[in-house]
Parts: C-alpha cells; sequence; structure tokens
C-alpha cells in the first residue's frame, strides 16, 4: 500500500490519486492562464496548449502503472510536472515535421499517377 497523504478536511489520499489531482490542478492553472490572452497569444501558444493536454493525459493514462517510487519522485519535485515535461520536450529532436512533409510530398505525387 502506497504513502497516504491527509488532506486538511481529514481525507486521506495516496501517492496516484493525489499524482492525478496535482497534473488535473496544473493542466487546469495552464488553461487559466492561456485564456487570460487575446487571440493572437493563444494562436501562438497552440503548439504548447496541445503539447500540454497530450502530456496530461499521456500521464492520466499511465498513472495506474507508475510505481510508487515514480510517483514520489514526480510529487517531490518542487517545479511542474506537466511543465517540467514540457521543457524536456522541447530538447528532443521532433520528428513530426518530416513525417507529415513526408505524407503531403507522397498525397501530391498520388495526384500525379
Amino acid at each position: 500500500m502506497g504513502t497516504l497523504f491527509f488532506r486538511k478536511d481529514g481525507v486521506c489520499m495516496q501517492n496516484r490519486e493525489l499524482f492525478c489531482k496535482r497534473i488535473a490542478e496544473e493542466l487546469k492553472e495552464f488553461k487559466d492562464s492561456v485564456l487570460t490572452k487575446d487571440k493572437e497569444s493563444i494562436y501562438g501558444d497552440s503548439y504548447k496548449i496541445e503539447v500540454y493536454v497530450n502530456i496530461y493525459e499521456i500521464l492520466i493514462e499511465q498513472a495506474e502503472k507508475l510505481s510508487e517510487a515514480v510517483l514520489l519522485v514526480w510529487l517531490n519535485q518542487s517545479s511542474g510536472i506537466i511543465a517540467s515535461l514540457y521543457v524536456r520536450w522541447l530538447k528532443k529532436e521532433d520528428g513530426f515535421y518530416e513525417e507529415l512533409k513526408n505524407h503531403v510530398l507522397e498525397e501530391m505525387i498520388q495526384c500525379e499517377d
């Protein structure tokens, strides 16, 4: 059984539930901050918005599979979990553009046939 935490109202929460609650709150705070921006800024942040939502969905899907040790590492992180993963993602090579380019070129070639 995982480590137990107690909310101010005395309700007990396990690490997994706490992890899911934390990332849900992080996503809500992110969405709220985006919604305060003007249309052009929101449009400019569209990639970030999509990636934040995708990271959240992946974390929720995987939460049941995470070990207590992994949950504790993320829960003990002082910065945002989603924000941290987003920053790390930006440092990775993204093959999306190349895959999309190849798809578009293949479709264009098929039009010639």
